[in-house]
């Protein structure tokens, strides 16, 4: 790459852009700008991503969490913050709802005889991107049958979670066991049924809230 020198103006326009983004709640995305628009993404998921460049046509009090929502939760357009009361609110009222009548029985699809096969089914079945609400309920059918077999076979939980390690890295491994460990959580206290009721949870809210905020949702929950 060749030697560019900024303008002044626009290093000190970068300078004060910088103080005030590391501030935002978005700052933890990946922020592009090129000449003619900037755009929004998740390291993760570098496929997925926003154009967040104001356009003639938008009201200038819309705010940036309301747009970079879709890179969580891809149906709604509410950021996923943690400290996100509105959030909390929808969490709850999500999983407090009432059971309907289930128009199918649901078993666990990835029984096995054995918790190495069980652990591979539940990776092979993860959605390689969630922007359904179909995938995202196969997201936290998933992780709830782990987390209920991290439980359950309690002596072999580093084997597991070692498996998963080799098969998805560090830092997915952590929120895959964290998401799961916090899924299973939730619907011990609920049916189990009502996964695929929900509307609005998620698996990456769940495992981007504080711990305080989840436990305000798991006290929400009991009788």
């Amino acid at each position: 790459m060749e030697q560019i020198t900024l303008q002044p103006n626009t290093v000190q326009a970068l300078r004060h852009f910088l103080s005030i983004w590391k501030q935002d709640p978005a700052s933890r995305y990946i922020l592009g700008i090129a000449n003619s628009n900037a755009l929004l993404w998740d390291n993760d998921q570098p496929e997925q991503y926003i154009d967040i460049t104001p356009q003639a046509e938008t009201p200038a009090t819309n705010e940036i969490d309301e747009l970079i929502g879709t890179l969580d939760t891809p149906e709604t357009l509410t950021l996923s913050q943690p400290n996100d009361t509105s959030l909390l609110s929808r969490l709850k009222e999500d999983l407090n709802q009432t059971l309907q009548p289930q128009e199918v029985s649901h078993t666990n699809p990835y029984a096995a005889p054995d918790w190495k096969t069980q652990v591979n089914r539940i990776l092979k079945a993860l959605p390689q991107h969630s922007k359904s609400r179909k995938d995202q309920i196969t997201m936290i059918e998933a992780h709830f049958y782990l987390g209920l077999l991290l439980e359950k076979e309690s002596l072999q939980q580093e084997q597991i979670k070692e498996l998963i390690q080799k098969q998805k890295g560090d830092r997915k491994s952590r929120d895959i066991v964290k998401g799961a460990q916090r899924i299973y959580q939730l619907f011990s206290l609920r049916p189990k049924d009502l996964i695929y009721q929900t509307n609005y949870l998620a698996v990456t809210q769940i495992v981007k809230l504080k711990n305080e905020d989840f436990e305000s949702l798991i006290n929400s929950l009991r009788p």
